[in-house]
Parts: C-alpha cells; sequence; structure tokens
C-alpha cells in the first residue's frame, strides 16, 4: 500500500484499512493526534470508521505536553 504521510511518500509492507490503523502503523496516540485526509479533517470519534485506500493523502499532527 502506498500513502503519502505528511508530504512524504510511503510503501507500507501492508494494507491498511482506516485512519486508525495508519496511526498505530506510525505510533501516534489517538488521543494526541489531528488527521486530515486528502484535505478533509477527520473527527476523532471516527479514525477507526474512516476508510484509507492505496493513494491517499495523510497529514497526522500530534500535540505534546511541555512546559
Amino acid at each position: 500500500m502506498k500513502l503519502r504521510v505528511n508530504g512524504q511518500e510511503h510503501i507500507l509492507d501492508k494494507q491498511l484499512a482506516n485512519v486508525g490503523q495508519v496511526l498505530d502503523y506510525f505510533s501516534v496516540p489517538w488521543v494526541r493526534a489531528a488527521v486530515e485526509l486528502n484535505e478533509d479533517v477527520v473527527d476523532p470519534g471516527l479514525f477507526d470508521k474512516t476508510p484509507v485506500t492505496d493513494g491517499d493523502q495523510i497529514e497526522i499532527v500530534s500535540f505534546v505536553g511541555g512546559g
């Protein structure tokens, strides 16, 4: 499967079905993520229900705390 994630093309070693699986694949905690799929913002409650397909473009922003 080929995806463009944060501007970089990735050829994955397995097929991923949804945004949640993409976050898991890249080790991004769901609770700290904002995701845009093909220029549309994905509701965090729908990460595991929003399908991804070969060639999709995904932008992931992960929030971190600090002081």
